[in-house]
């Protein structure tokens, strides 16, 4: 089995863009690298793949990678920068999509439905331009790809990166603000989508393996890797709800699904988000049970990113993984998140063989 590279950290931190994505481990690569650097394997399972870059970490090792999410837009990020290994957007092509349509040939489901939600309206009617452009771009890793640098170009124009409220005031307001930089947000879509699809194109490389994307909840995942590395939602309490990412990017499952966004939005909510059957992740109830059958079912060695902090708490996770695997080890990272600068809190890696 192929060992780990040292370097493939600065591969990683050379490559992989730095996306806005809440709960990416990007910062945390060269820690989770060191922490399973004794582990031998060959394929793995990347069950939560959220940004990708885990997945994309992986591929750099050499390793056969399978990165699953159950955000469609997540499963694109995975085709686009894990499992495409060739296809890049040249720049006719990026010239293209940035060609504005007239405005009666594009449809109109973001500007109609979204007046003062997320974007402005000539923002809004300008993201409508460029799905007509992405629907009508030939070859589907091209797609995904422009899918994705507009991904990225709507997270950095909001407010925390998210579309779980109706915010845009904090954004246009003309008030002297405590957090977010007004001169990112107030930066052209044209501008960031440009930005994204060269990043998009530096990312792509043949690792000479079969990488694949998946898009399903995990329980439904068929197979035998060697390794299964779990990034699962994080939940604070027994009486809280888990970190709800299908809330979070609702607008981003919106985008891909836009010949039937329009009948799926919840318009009893403020922010209109796109309607999702909810992952039971979320669920205080059902995670521990969650957890147990997540654990029976794959063979391979288990890598469990958690919070020192987390429900279940890492006693009870590591009590049950010693009822499946010999070896249970933990290792811990002080950790800062950029929007709680005051509290430090503790990554941990729960890894069982």
């Amino acid at each position: 089995m192929r060992k780990s590279n040292q370097s493939v950290t600065e591969v990683i931190s050379l490559k992989f863009p730095q996306t806005r994505f809440q709960g990416s481990k990007y910062k945390l690569i060269r820690w989770i690298h060191k922490s399973i650097s004794d582990l031998a394997f060959d394929s793995v399972l990347d069950g939560f793949s959220g940004s990708g870059v885990v997945s994309y970490y992986f591929k750099s090792l050499r390793k056969e990678v399978y990165s699953n999410d159950i955000l469609s837009s997540s499963y694109i990020t995975s085709q686009a920068l894990v499992e495409n290994s060739f296809t890049l957007l040249t720049d006719q092509e990026i010239a293209r999509l940035l060609r504005f349509v007239s405005y009666d040939d594009h449809g109109h489901t973001v500007e109609k439905n979204f007046r003062g939600v997320y974007f402005t309206q000539d923002e809004n009617i300008w993201i409508d331009s460029m799905l007509y452009n992405i629907s009508n771009l030939e070859g589907e890793y091209k797609r995904v790809l422009a899918y994705w640098s507009l991904f990225q170009s709507c997270i950095i124009k909001r407010p925390f990166n998210l579309f779980h409220r109706k915010n845009l005031s904090l954004r246009m307001s003309n008030v002297r603000r405590k957090f977010g930089n007004k001169v990112t947000w107030d930066r052209t879509f044209t501008e960031y989508f440009t930005k994204f699809c060269k990043q998009a194109n530096a990312c792509i490389f043949d690792n000479k393996r079969n990488n694949t994307a998946i898009n399903c909840d995990i329980s439904l995942i068929q197979g035998n890797f060697d390794l299964i590395y779990l990034d699962p939602p994080y939940m604070k309490s027994r009486r809280s709800k888990g970190t709800d990412y299908q809330d979070y990017y609702n607008f981003l499952e919106g985008l891909i699904d836009y010949e039937n966004w329009e009948k799926r939005i919840n318009l009893k909510k403020k922010h209109l988000p796109y309607e999702i059957e909810k992952s039971a992740w979320i669920d205080s109830e059902l995670i521990y049970d969650k957890f147990s059958s997540l654990f029976e079912k794959f063979d391979g060695i288990l890598v469990l990113s958690y919070h020192d902090l987390g429900f279940p708490s890492i006693k009870d996770l590591t009590e049950l993984l010693h009822s499946v695997r010999k070896n249970v080890r933990t290792e811990y990272l002080e950790y800062q998140y950029v929007l709680s600068p005051q509290k430090v809190t503790k990554e941990a890696l729960i890894i069982a063989k």
